[in-house]
């Protein structure tokens, strides 16, 4: 369950930042279309837990 904390806490990170660097109007990165990588990192860690 840890890791699943660690994991989800560092793809959240990513999004905050690719909205940071939007908001500063350095790149355009859709963070919308990267929502999706929340659920898969909690299936991934929880098929990588139960291996």
């Amino acid at each position: 369950m840890d890791q699943l904390i660690v994991e989800l806490t560092a793809t959240g990170d990513a999004l905050i930042i690719a909205i940071g660097l939007n908001i500063l109007k350095i790149t355009s990165i859709r963070v919308a279309n990267r929502l999706p990588s929340l659920l898969c990192t909690i299936v991934f860690v929880l098929i990588m837990e139960y291996m």
